[in-house]
């Protein structure tokens, strides 16, 4: 019984609540309110779902009819947040009337027979054309009531400040702090963004200002335009043409804006920039002189030296180098050039790429090739600078300094490096001496003549020895021998990457291989070397990973290391890329093979493992699984019948065992004889 009276009780209060979240539930089939400017809104509801209703109705706010549309989205039974837009129904131009205005915010809600009324606040923002004119705050101040609209600013209203954001926007006229007059009319393509064209007093003759003004509010926003010389002139006088970016906050009078703001300028001449700077727009548009000085228009000798300077460049490095070459401009400011240079004891042909990436300063790639290379006995083949450079101009040619780094070859390959500077003028100077990018000092001799040959110790006391013949840009191939196996044949690929340093990619292959009884059949390093030059000859240090092989499959892998100069050393004890250890024995042995009938496969497991043993025959088919299975550490065989899976005898040819064994591979040959 008391049971019953616990689960009557808490049926009561569960059907109590039931009852109320039900009765909140169903009380919003419509909102009605008067916002704080006496607008009264009346809008149904309808539930879709989540706490979420969605309404239309009317309002108002302007003096002909209007549209409401709104969302609620209850937090609670009785508080949530509004989105609301009101339409006006009959838009004048904005000219007594925003076209439409949205509420966002919060709202409360007030039930009184099944409708609800509201309280809350948020912010409103007001449009004409589809651009916002005005913004402000709301409030709602609850119950629905038939009152008059407040004077003032609201989102509806008819105001001379929303008459003239409306219809400002036709065109525009400023003049900037160099005194040049912008007039412009002005296009709105949607969203706050007005494009225009007209023009202005910058130049001599005409030209033409193409802009874009986004607005962010209805008095401020950005700034991009661009002002065309018609008239161009090579830019003996003026620029061909300038752009200005920036900010700009607009004036409203008489439906038409001025212009305040700020940003940076760039003029141009044959598409590339000659000089740049500020600007500042005054406001009021008015017939003004452009005052002197350097403005993007401007024709000072800066601007006319800057335009016509690079048909050539001279400069003076810090070895004494003098580097003589015509600029041929390929667009964007990009000039490329060819010439000579008094590197060399004979001739030398110069060839660079300058890109500015500003009026005065760029980047230099420059190659200085020696016109009677002698083998680098006493000169480098060629040497490149990359690196920073400044221009100083005067009488239209400029003179660079800058700094950066420079390498030297000789056949294709890196000999020496350092780093250079440009002291400026173009002068007849002598090559200071010392080592240089055109030096034949005997470091450069050595480095050039280096590689004839490499000989070096590996960590294993196994001794390389091969020749070189160089490929051309840095690369070496070389072919030689090893003291690994009993007959060995090394090749091996060097590829610099400074004249001491560079990869090593080595394979060494046992020319009397035993079925890797004792040893595996070959290996291959690869990594790192760093080389040492001693009488003409290299040696190594270098450090990197092995792989050794059996039947082309690989059965051990490990570090290497090249501890230097050429020994020969007593091989040290374990486990090497050439060993014959219990890891490279563990590979497959097939006696007897050929096979007429049976045959036995042994091979050593030195740790517990899967193995798997099948047999291929020519056409890569599997014809028998022999073994398959978790097996223990030790000597193991299994009987090939030389039948297949399905019991047949196999014909007559040569058959592939592919053994996996732990984690190696091996194949092996079987042939069978019928």
């Amino acid at each position: 019984m008391k049971r019953l009276s616990t689960l009557s009780l808490f049926s009561v209060a569960f059907l109590l609540g039931f009852l109320k979240t039900t009765a909140q539930e169903s009380a919003l089939s419509s909102l009605c309110f008067t916002d704080g400017f006496g607008i009264v809104y009346t809008t149904s509801l309808n539930h879709t779902g989540a706490g979420v209703y969605t309404g239309s109705g009317t309002s108002t706010a302007y003096p002909s009819s209007s549209t409401v549309t709104l969302k609620l989205t209850l937090t609670s039974p009785s508080a949530g947040t509004l989105q609301m837009k009101v339409v006006n129904d009959a838009p004048d131009g904005c000219t007594s009337s925003s076209d439409y205005y949205t509420y966002t915010g919060a709202i409360s809600l007030s039930h009184s027979g099944g409708h609800a009324s509201g309280t809350g606040s948020g912010t409103w923002i007001s449009y004409c054309s589809g651009s916002p004119i005005n913004s402000g705050t709301w409030t709602a101040a609850g119950p629905c009531s038939s009152a008059k609209i407040k004077p003032g600013i609201n989102p509806a209203s008819g105001s001379q400040k929303i008459r003239e954001d409306a219809a400002a926007l036709s065109s525009l006229c400023f003049t900037d702090g160099f005194g040049i007059v912008y007039t412009t009319s002005l296009n709105h393509t949607g969203a706050g963004v007005y494009t225009g064209t007209g023009t202005s007093t910058a130049y001599p003759s005409s030209s033409t200002v193409t802009l874009k003004l986004t607005l962010t509010s209805p008095t401020t926003g950005t700034l991009q335009m661009k002002v065309v010389n018609d008239a161009p002139d090579g830019c003996t006088s003026s620029s061909d043409y300038y752009t200005y970016t920036g900010a700009i906050s607009l004036s409203h009078s008489g439906g038409h804006p001025s212009g305040t703001g700020s940003g940076t300028w760039i003029s141009y001449c044959s598409g590339s920039p000659i000089n740049s700077g500020t600007w500042t727009a005054a406001g009021p548009c008015s017939s003004a002189k452009i005052k002197p000085g350097i403005n993007p228009a401007s024709g000072s000798q800066k601007i006319r030296e800057d335009a016509a300077a690079l048909s050539s460049l001279c400069f003076t490095d810090g070895f004494g180098i003098v580097y003589t070459t015509s600029l041929n401009h390929t667009g964007a400011g990009v000039y490329t050039g060819t010439g000579t240079s008094t590197a060399y004891p004979s001739s030398s042909t110069v060839t660079l790429k300058l890109t500015l990436t500003s009026p005065t300063t760029g980047t230099l790639q420059m190659k200085v090739v020696n016109d009677a290379p002698d083998g680098c006995t006493s000169s480098s083949d060629y040497y490149t600078y990359t690196g920073a450079i400044s221009l100083s101009h005067s009488g239209g040619h400029p003179s660079g300094t800058g700094s950066g780094t420079w390498i030297s070859y000789c056949s294709g390959s890196p000999i020496n490096s350092g780093t250079w500077t440009a002291a400026g003028p173009c002068s007849s100077a002598k090559i200071k001496p010392g080592i240089n990018p055109a030096s034949g000092s005997q470091k450069i001799k050595e480095s050039a003549n280096a590689l004839s040959s490499l000989c070096f110790t590996d960590g294993f006391g196994y001794v390389y020895t091969a020749a070189l013949h160089p490929a051309g840009h840095g690369v070496y191939t070389g072919i030689g021998t090893s003291t690994a196996y009993s007959a060995s044949t090394v090749t091996l690929k060097i590829t610099l990457t400074s004249p001491s340093a560079g990869t090593l990619e080595m394979k060494v292959v046992n020319d009397a291989p035993d079925g890797c009884t004792s040893f595996s059949d070959g290996y291959t390093y690869s990594g790192t070397i760093a080389v040492s030059h001693s009488g003409g000859h290299p040696s190594g240090t270098g450090s990197g990973t092995w792989i050794s092989y059996c039947s082309g499959s690989p059965i051990n892998s490990g570090t290497w290391t090249a501890s230097g100069p050429c020994t020969s050393a007593g091989v040290k004890p374990g486990i090497n890329p050439a060993s014959g250890s219990l890891a490279i024995k563990s590979a497959i042995t097939i006696v007897p093979n050929p096979v007429i009938n049976h045959t036995q496969l042994s091979y050593v497991l030195a740790a517990p493992g899967k193995v798997n043993i099948i047999i291929y025959n020519a056409m890569q088919q599997p014809v028998k699984v022999l073994v398959n299975e978790l097996q223990a550490a030790g000597n193991h065989s299994v009987t090939w019948n030389t039948l297949n899976a399905a019991g047949s005898s196999v014909p007559s040819g040569i058959y592939k065992v592919v053994a996996i064994i732990g984690n190696k591979t091996s194949t092996s040959s079987l042939q069978v004889i019928r």
